[in-house]
């Protein structure tokens, strides 16, 4: 029990943004996002996760800045089409 506590205590220590970017990346990981799909709204990711706009944005730029996601303008943000290699 007592390794389920550390665990839970070391997620607790995350920034709000780096646990938003990681729920985004696991369900990218996952398949619950493929490649195409769109990602939550800015809004929708305040409200889901309860955080700032600002927050919000910065999560997004981290998964951008990781090239998994790609923000189209006026459209929103998409999870990134895997690079094909020849």
């Amino acid at each position: 029990m007592g390794a389920l506590r550390s665990l839970d205590l070391v997620r607790e220590t995350r920034l709000p943004h780096q646990r938003i970017a990681d729920d985004l990346r696991s369900q990218i990981a996952t398949g619950s996002l493929v490649p195409g799909d769109q990602i939550p709204t800015v809004q929708a990711l305040c409200e889901i996760h309860s955080v700032s706009r600002v927050t919000a944005l910065k999560a997004l730029s981290v998964l951008r800045d990781k090239g998994l996601i790609e923000t189209v303008p006026r459209w929103g943000n998409f999870v990134k089409l895997a690079r094909q290699v020849f």
